[in-house]
């Protein structure tokens, strides 16, 4: 500090007690809010990672579920097509 705003503070020392509790104050709420801001930004690579991995077991997932429905209806038209073959065998010998 220079020596003009020394002496005026030596002859308010109200003043002076003010203007450091505010220095003081607003040094403090700086280091508060860069520490805040460190761990949103934590916070943030944090969720992105967990989204990542849900997304790809939401895709892993739906990737087992067509493969299992494509199976399925695989099976379901060839027992249709074996029906429809015993039917038809079926009506050639009644005739």
């Amino acid at each position: 500090m220079n020596e003009n705003i020394v002496n005026l503070l030596l002859q308010i020392p109200l003043a002076g007690v003010v203007v450091l509790v505010v220095i003081l104050f607003l040094r403090h709420m700086k280091e508060l809010t860069s520490a805040f801001m460190i761990a949103l930004s934590n916070q943030q690579t944090l969720y992105m990672c967990a989204l990542k991995d849900q997304r790809e077991e939401n895709n892993a997932v739906t990737k087992d579920l067509v493969e299992a429905t494509q199976k399925f209806s695989d099976v379901v038209n060839q027992r249709l097509d074996e029906m429809a073959l015993s039917q038809a065998k079926a009506a050639s010998k009644r005739k």
